[in-house]
């Protein structure tokens, strides 16, 4: 039994040890050199999920989405090569409950949604894959959007018809890099993008989104933008 008085999580090896788990080889690559930024007080967790989003998604190697769900994978680098960023980021906690939590959200997949949501680890490779598979906005500036709060990756990546379609969520991604980039024109609104994000998942699911045309596409988003952000009807 693993001794209930250590300060912080057991690392792989101990784990192995003290649980007589079993392991085996896998066919993923990870280079060798890669290293996560760990936290600091003078770089904000926006700032440091997405650059070790842009490092972490281009060194793994191997990951299909198929085999996405191999929670051995995510597990095995959060207990044991990434051990010291995942505690530097999520914390090291001594009380039970917060204890219990932290180990189901942030060190194993415990839904599927956890992958691109929770893990420590496989939300980083999960969200820099996403974006690097798009065309019209460039995977920095993608992550850029995505991490500009906690709720936007939940509602956007939490609507899969409307995340399916590459081109309309190049065209959502676009427009909300000028709304919080290039405008600057307010800040994150919880609530503005939940509705936002629930309406155009409606209208995506009524229509074969991948038949309209991009000036279209993006006079639809637009249309619903100004509709929930400035309460006007076109």
């Amino acid at each position: 039994m693993l001794s209930t008085h250590e300060t912080k999580f057991p690392r792989f090896e101990t784990l192995v040890h003290e649980c007589k788990l079993e392991t085996y080889e896998s066919q993923y690559t990870l280079e060798t050199n890669v290293m996560l930024l760990k936290s600091d007080k003078n770089l904000d967790n926006k700032e440091l999920d997405k650059q070790n989003s842009l490092t972490f998604s281009s060194a793994l190697g191997g990951v299909t989405w198929q085999s996405l769900r191999d929670e051995s994978l995510w597990v095995s680098l959060a207990f044991g090569y990434f051990y010291d960023y995942v505690i530097s980021r999520w914390g090291d906690f001594t009380d039970t409950e917060a204890r219990k939590k932290t180990l189901t959200l942030h060190w194993f997949t415990s839904t599927s949604r956890s992958l691109w949501r929770d893990h420590a680890i496989s939300r980083l490779w999960w969200m820099g894959s996403y974006c690097s598979d798009l065309q019209s906005i460039s995977k920095d500036k993608a992550l850029d959007v995505i991490f500009i709060d906690s709720e936007f990756a939940n509602s956007f990546f939490g609507r899969p018809v409307t995340i399916s379609s590459k081109r309309l969520a190049e065209t959502v991604l676009n427009r909300f890099y000028s709304h919080f980039f290039e405008t600057k024109s307010a800040n994150f609104d919880r609530h503005k993008f939940r509705t936002f994000m629930k309406q155009l998942d409606l209208m995506s699911g009524a229509i074969f989104i991948d038949a309209v045309s991009q000036k279209d596409l993006e006079l639809l988003v637009d249309r619903l933008f100004s509709e929930v952000y400035e309460g006007l009807r076109k």
